[in-house]
């Protein structure tokens, strides 16, 4: 199963699978268990896991080449033609 469509049925279905209505595989009792601790680091549901650092760091990468794309696309458009 595609990661983010995991993530994206989990946040949809979130409040259908807590009140044992959800149609899907997971359950108030296995996945969505209440009394698990939610540190700040580390999201865990299921077979999910979301690391803070580690999707911090997946969501900067992208946006570092983008500005290091940019910076050096202006450099050339302001270069003194010859």
């Amino acid at each position: 199963m595609n990661g983010l469509t995991a993530i994206r049925d989990m946040i949809k279905h979130f409040d259908d699978d807590a009140a044992n209505e959800g149609r899907g595989p997971a359950t108030r009792e296995g996945e969505l268990d209440p009394w698990r601790t939610v540190p700040r680091d580390r999201f865990e549901r299921g077979r999910l896991v979301i690391e803070r650092t580690t999707a911090y760091n997946a969501a900067i990468a992208p946006r570092s080449v983008a500005k290091r794309v940019s910076d050096t696309f202006i450099a050339w458009r302001n270069a003194p033609k010859s």
